[in-house]
């Protein structure tokens, strides 16, 4: 892959993505996406996903060593049942809103790690 310049905005990546996948031509031999669970990494698959005529849900690989880094994170700061629950119900009722779930897990992961 080629260092992306700029902002990793979702579009910025999309474009990086498809220059990549269009000189190696690869575009139609893509099956999977595997990224992290950053809202921009959602966005930017789903639309290359859109450029590719690929099935986003379907084909859209969760970062495992990153659920397992936010969940050990969670128990070791003693994070609320209440959101650990909440996220594993939205990934499982829907792919986009566990995404957005995941994201907003991660902030308060984060923001628990940052507490006195």
């Amino acid at each position: 892959m080629r260092d992306t310049h700029g902002s990793h905005t979702c579009k910025n990546m999309r474009e990086q993505l498809l220059a990549v996948l269009s000189k190696y031509q690869i575009s139609n031999k893509v099956a999977y996406f595997a990224a992290d669970n950053a809202l921009n990494n959602n966005k930017a698959i789903k639309l290359l996903t859109d450029d590719l005529n690929s099935n986003a849900e379907r084909q859209r690989l969760r970062c495992l060593g990153h659920i397992i880094n936010l969940v050990s994170t969670a128990i070791l700061y003693s994070v609320d049942n209440n959101c650990v629950e909440e996220v594993l119900q939205a990934l499982e009722d829907n792919v986009d809103a566990g995404g957005k779930a995941l994201s907003a897990f991660s902030i308060t992961i984060v923001s628990a790690d940052d507490a006195p």
